[in-house]
């Protein structure tokens, strides 16, 4: 799915205004779409199975403030970009108690364990609806 990028000064900098998305525009197949992640642990902080003294400050796993984007990160560290994208770290990335990954559920309502071993580029290539800016590799990652 798109950013949601807002305001006037858009036209500027070279964005155009987010438009809402629909079904019909998830054109590289729902099957290949992912709607929802998991995001455990909020508001504790957990840098891969061990708790920070910190905490986070973006709501709990439920509430609708703890959206987040797909940076990755250095695997052991809170350090974005990284190729680790699943169960790096719970500060707005995929993560979950579980060994080995974490559950997805995709646009046609099914719903995958997604391993933490998966590449970034496959990993992106799910959270687009229509592939936009990939390969044909990245786009059809079954």
């Amino acid at each position: 799915m798109s950013p949601d990028f807002k305001g006037s000064g858009l036209a500027l900098i070279g964005f155009r205004p987010a438009r809402p998305n629909t079904i019909g525009n998830i054109s590289d197949g729902s099957s290949s779409t992912i709607m929802l992640c998991e995001s455990a642990g909020r508001p504790e902080y957990y840098i891969g199975r061990t708790l920070q003294a910190r905490e986070l400050t973006d709501g709990g796993w439920g509430n609708h403030e703890n959206n987040y984007g797909v940076d990755g990160a250095i695997l052991g560290t809170d350090t974005s970009p990284g190729n680790c994208m699943i169960n790096c770290h719970n500060d707005g990335e995929t993560y979950a108690f579980h060994s080995g990954g974490a559950n997805h559920a995709f646009a046609d309502g099914s719903t995958h364990f997604l391993s933490e071993t998966i590449s970034a580029t496959v990993y992106a290539a799910f959270v687009t609806a229509r592939g936009e800016s990939l390969t044909a590799a990245e786009v059809s990652p079954w």
